[in-house]
């Protein structure tokens, strides 16, 4: 709140990003007391603890469009709320998509995305174009009307065409790489993905097995279309490994490849 009465007269850039609701989870007592109340606090994966944070993050978001108001900004302002990626399943359920925090399923990667500008964003809309965080920063250039900078690489596009509703995306496929020297503590596993239109293929690094989804008929990764449809894994694995070999990401030797705690030795 101060920092935007501090900056009020002159555009500014706010970057709020919440330590709540990243585990050891710490709520408010009476507000954890209030969800222990509620009928089926008890249930697995119902967690009041978890609960109690949410409603303290709702409460600062609430705050700071209070402010904004207040100060007459609110129609000048672009208001983008986010995750950097989805929960952890020790605490908390993503149904009906599968898996949670250190996976590439839909559970892992898929976050809520709400963009409030007012007199540019439909009131009430949703955009059904898959996008990622590394959009924010280019959206952002040209939502404040600066030109990027030559020398740095973007991995993004801007989402304005999608948010002004006058157009769509350059880009027909987003990717994912998470190499790992040893499984997650929360599950997760050495793996790449990418994602072209309804469907999307997750590359094992370890095992070197592969699963392809329509996420369309099947959001919750629940049917492994890997074995019945080849030419469509085989196309996005191409595509992956292409991908690879464009950003020099390095690919782990799997386990029975090389010494124990072996890295990131090989590049396709």
């Amino acid at each position: 709140m101060d920092f935007i009465e501090r900056h009020c007269r002159e555009p500014f850039f706010l970057y709020l990003s919440h330590y709540a609701v990243h585990t050891r989870l710490v709520g408010k007592k009476a507000k954890v007391q209030k969800y222990r109340r509620k009928p089926g606090a008890g249930r697995s994966r119902n967690n009041p603890v978890l609960a109690a944070m949410l409603e303290s993050i709702d409460e600062g978001v609430g705050m700071i469009a209070m402010k904004l108001k207040e100060l007459g900004l609110a129609d000048d302002t672009a208001i983008i709320f986010t995750s950097d990626n989805g929960g952890e399943h020790r605490v908390t359920s993503n149904a009906p998509l599968r898996g949670g925090k250190s996976q590439l399923y839909e559970g892992g990667i898929r976050v809520p995305l709400l963009v409030r500008w007012p007199g540019v964003a439909k009131p009430g809309s949703v955009c059904h174009t898959p996008v990622s965080s590394v959009d924010f920063c280019p959206t952002l250039l040209e939502i404040a009307g600066v030109r990027p900078d030559p020398s740095q690489v973007l991995d993004g596009e801007s989402l304005a065409p999608l948010l002004r509703g006058t157009g769509g995306l350059k880009r027909d496929a987003l990717f994912w790489h998470y190499p790992l020297a040893r499984p997650h503590f929360l599950g997760g596993r050495s793996s790449g993905a990418v994602r072209k239109g309804d469907w999307k293929l997750i590359e094992f690094f370890d095992t070197a097995r592969v699963e392809l989804y329509n996420l369309r008929d099947d959001p919750g990764e629940k049917t492994n279309l890997a074995p019945r449809r080849p030419e469509q894994t085989a196309e996005l694995q191409r595509l992956l490994a292409d991908w690879r070999r464009r950003v020099n990401a390095a690919v782990p030797l799997r386990p029975q490849a090389g010494p124990a705690g072996a890295a990131f030795p090989h590049r396709e």
